[in-house]
């Protein structure tokens, strides 16, 4: 799952960070904790007692464009103080605790949250991760967030995640975020943990933290299980996101490294930016040059600036064919740049192949074909263009009259007279010209019966029928067009497919090149259940008649200066006429007797 997780980044995610999760989004959050506290006097906590706090954040700003929205199994009815509702970024922007009496309200999710807080250590992160990477999850926030679906998933907002505390203190029943307890611990002078600190130190604050640094705050690499300090608390933990887009280079707390994400054997392109510090630009008389360092080998390029401006600068390369982190150094000559130093995070991509379908396989929750209902094709986040440019400098000229008078003595009979022996000097400037180039993405895929299937059939109009439990092949056909240079953009390097008896969750098969060139083209690796080397995915015996089979497959790692560029394409056979078994006829050997 995790292997699942990594690549729908890459994209989605996938896409690095680039590389999404189950169903829509990409969760990043981890847990710990530990026991709990016997109560004491009026200070309790019971398990099952929490939630969740969700905002939606601009990737751009770092910033809430939602008021907070807290989940909750339980009504909550019970809650005498808590505080304004803000979120992690808030506080961390200058926020102050302010009280509530009475005002607390919660939501109760149309699929129960599962168990977010632990006491005992043993938090269910699998479950957190799926229950909120799923689609269904994503659209109720948007719902009760009342913000745009469509728009969320665009790739430039964020999910945060808070994990909330319902707890009895001094005899008080009261709501709290692992950042307010630990704001609130600092205003009780420390009285919070000396009563609750299990509580409201360690199983919440551990309940969620990420395993990458997202929105400037770090990926937590301290203890997992203890009390941890108001100081931790407000810097790192108590938090986890769901995002819809590759992960961008980030900045780390306190300036540094940015951070991508890439597959392993992938051509990709790494871009910074550099900005004139001068007011006076950076003209190819300066001879301004970038180089990247990656991985022992040297690239440079030459560059100019407008006054006062910005340029993109880029390098194409190709991933080391193991996982790893490389370390990227970025100088220049001239001017600043937006990072000097990338931690690339190279991850294999590998499929979780679906097991070897038999005819004694479970309906997915269900007892009988009838009662399947066919899942809903997930709605994927999609970038099928991206833009970028460079400056191109031209000298305007302005041609300036030099003079250099000399007097030339007169005669007897002429006067003298100054001659002018000057010359024209060119006093021109650099002017720059922004050239923009653009790439987009098609693709298409095909769905047919594998060749083995003696009963398929194709209608005219309504596509490829076939029984159940025969395999099928898939083909998608990729096109990358670009008004750019060739070294300024990759094709399409992957392709993934998953599938409706599974949700389009959990199993996939990862396709190989069936072409190259201008327009590659993949199909299905050989399917290590198939006893004839087939390249197919056999459908479920049990999958009922008349009824569409739609795979749905990512093509991702489509490298450009302005991002990664990925889409999602479907096609599909109808089931119907019975299951493989209605083509064959077993009957016994006659061994050494004569046929009557």
């Amino acid at each position: 799952m995790k292997r699942m997780l990594a690549l729908l980044i890459a994209l989605f995610l996938l896409f690095s960070s680039a590389a999404y999760a189950e169903g829509t989004g990409d969760v990043n959050v981890d847990a710990g904790g530990g026991g709990m506290d016997a109560a004491q006097g009026g200070n309790s906590w019971s398990p099952g007692s929490d939630g969740v706090r969700v905002s939606i954040i601009k990737e751009s700003t770092k910033r809430p464009v939602t008021t907070p929205v807290d989940y909750s199994n339980r009504s909550n009815i019970d809650i005498e103080i808590s505080f304004y509702p803000r979120c992690k970024l808030n506080y961390r922007q200058g926020s102050s605790l302010s009280l509530l009496f009475n005002e607390y309200r919660s939501t109760k999710p149309n699929t129960p949250l599962p168990n977010i807080i632990s006491p005992n250590g043993s938090t269910n992160i699998s479950a957190i991760k799926t229950y909120f990477g799923q689609e269904g999850t994503i659209r109720d926030i948007c719902t009760k967030a009342d913000f745009d679906f469509n728009e969320l998933v665009s790739g430039q907002y964020v999910i945060l995640i808070e994990p909330m505390i319902y707890l009895k203190y001094n005899g008080v029943m009261r709501a709290m975020s692992a950042t307010e307890a630990a704001l609130f611990d600092r205003l009780t002078n420390g009285d919070l943990k000396a009563k609750m600190g299990l509580a409201t130190h360690q199983n919440l604050p551990l309940a969620m933290f990420l395993e990458r640094g997202e929105l400037g705050f770090p990926a937590w690499s301290g203890a997992t299980s203890g009390v941890q300090s108001d100081s931790d608390i407000i810097q790192a933990l108590g938090l986890g996101t769901i995002r819809f887009s590759e992960i961008p280079p980030e900045e780390t707390p306190g300036g540094g490294s940015a951070d991508y994400t890439y597959h392993t054997d992938t051509d990709v392109i790494t871009t910074v930016e550099v900005y004139d510090t001068s007011g006076e630009g950076i003209s190819p008389d300066d001879n301004a040059s970038i180089t990247f360092r990656i991985g022992g080998n040297t690239y440079r390029k030459p560059f100019v600036t407008p006054p006062g401006d910005s340029t993109p600068l880029w390098i194409k390369w190709h991933t080391p064919s193991t996982p790893q982190n490389i370390e990227i150094t970025v100088s220049t000559t001239a001017g600043r740049l937006s990072a000097s130093s990338i931690t690339a995070r190279i991850a294999s991509l590998e499929e979780n192949t679906p097991p070897d379908p038999t005819p004694r396989d479970p309906i997915p929750g269900l007892d009988t074909p009838e009662r399947f209902r066919l899942p809903r094709l997930p709605s994927q986040p999609e970038k099928k263009t991206a833009t970028w440019g460079e400056w191109i400098p031209w000298w305007q000229e302005n041609l300036v009259w030099i003079s250099d008078l000399e007097w030339v003595e007169g005669t007897e009979t002429e006067p003298g007279y100054w001659e002018d022996n000057g010359h024209y000097e060119d006093k021109g400037w650099w002017e720059y010209d922004w050239q923009s180039y653009s790439a987009s993405l098609r693709a298409e895929a095909v769905v047919t019966p594998a060749d083995e299937v003696p009963t398929a059939y194709r209608h005219v109009y309504n596509g490829w029928t076939m029984k159940s439990g025969y395999g099928i092949n898939i083909q998608v056909t990729t096109t990358t067009s670009s008004s750019g240079r060739s070294d300024d953009y990759t094709k399409a390097q992957n392709v993934m497919a998953f599938f409706p008896e599974f949700e389009y969750q959990t199993y996939n098969r990862l396709l190989e090149h069936r072409t190259e060139g201008i327009r590659p083209a993949f199909q299905l690796r050989v399917n290590e259940w198939s006893w004839a080397g087939a390249r197919s995915h056999y459908t479920p015996y049990w999958y009922p008649d008349e009824m569409r089979y739609e795979p749905q497959m990512a093509v991702f790692d489509v490298w450009t200066p302005g991002g990664q560029l990925y889409c999602w394409v479907t096609d599909h056979v109808t089931i119907d006429n019975g299951s493989v078994y209605d083509d064959w006829n077993v009957v016994p050997g006659l061994g050494d007797h004569e046929p009557f």
